[in-house]
């Protein structure tokens, strides 16, 4: 198998991380036969393709200006790489992975090794940042497989989007205790699996569709009896008479409404929570729930006259 490795900047080298991670996995690879070839940053006089432990290596042109160099070298090596049509096309750090969309166009198998994420660090401002971010969803979108070698990806994430899906998994399964435990599965199926986010939906959007999917499984598991309701019910009433009793800013109506919220079934509860609180559109909804726009506004149409009747009970 040919494979060729860009966004380290020397070999052999163990000075950073990243080069630590190519000299390992290069050597350890053409020790096994496979045939491995590693792009070096900067071109040197006669000095430009030569072998190293089993391992071709080959400098591709970039400036030298430090702001520049690693941008211009990874699109370089790309090119370069290209024309030799290699198996895999190997992308170490984030910021090297811009390119990484120029041999997906051409169909190569691509991979992208996630080392940290470099935007966050304080030297990288304004452009740089930006561009280290492009690299980010580049690599999440068009690379055939993701790797990351730290935690400090899956923390991000969970920081990020984790009070919103602990908040929506609590709502369906009632049990705080089992919402965090669900929500750690849930940011682990997202991190191991990043390759399949291909951009069709916003990010956040897609780990909702994992965070219902995941909570849907556990409900089934605990066989959990849902709340029923005649339909019938819910048909003799108006919407003028549903908007007097929801829109309300009476306090008792209100407590009355939070109690008629916890009486719904778990996906009408992910509903409501993403619909209300979340404020996800009906397209979003309706991705995240595998429904049509259509039955979905039906959805919660049917939900809002649930709740209404369920407030009318209280007593």
């Amino acid at each position: 198998m040919k494979i060729a490795m860009i966004g380290h900047k020397d070999f052999p080298c163990r000075s950073g991380g990243v080069e630590v991670v190519v000299y390992e996995l290069a050597t350890r690879l053409a020790a096994r036969g496979e045939d491995v070839t590693v792009y070096n940053r900067g071109r040197q006089r006669g000095h430009n393709r030569y072998r190293v432990e089993g391992v071709n290596v080959i400098r591709s042109f970039t400036f030298r200006r430090q702001s520049l160099n690693a941008m211009v070298y990874s699109f370089t090596a790309t090119l370069g790489a290209l024309r030799r049509r290699y198996d895999i096309m190997h992308y170490h750090a984030i910021g090297p992975c811009v390119p990484l969309v120029i041999a997906h166009a051409f169909g190569r198998r691509t991979v992208a090794t996630v080392h940290g994420l470099n935007w966050r660090v304080d030297k990288w401002r304004g452009f740089a940042s930006k561009y280290i971010k492009l690299g980010e969803r580049i690599a999440a979108k068009y690379a055939d497989e993701v790797i990351t070698l730290s935690d400090e990806m899956h923390r991000y994430f969970l920081d990020t989007y984790g009070p919103q899906v602990f908040h929506l998994i609590v709502r369906m399964i009632g049990s705080p205790e089992d919402a965090e435990e669900l929500t750690q599965d849930c940011f682990m199926k997202a991190f191991t699996h990043l390759s399949s986010f291909h951009g069709d939906s916003s990010f956040s959007t897609w780990i909702y569709r994992i965070a219902y999917n995941e909570a849907i499984s556990a409900l089934r598991k605990k066989d959990k009896e849902l709340l029923s309701f005649d339909d019938r019910m819910w048909n003799s009433l108006s919407d003028k008479e549903i908007d007097e009793e929801l829109d309300t800013e009476n306090e008792v109506q209100i407590q009355k409404l939070q109690q008629a919220l916890t009486q719904l079934k778990p996906d009408e509860q992910a509903l409501v929570t993403l619909f209300y609180e979340e404020e996800k559109n009906i397209e979003e909804i309706a991705y995240i729930f595998h429904l049509t726009e259509s039955n979905v506004k039906v959805k919660l149409h049917r939900i809002r006259k649930k709740l209404c009747n369920l407030m009318k009970e209280e007593i």
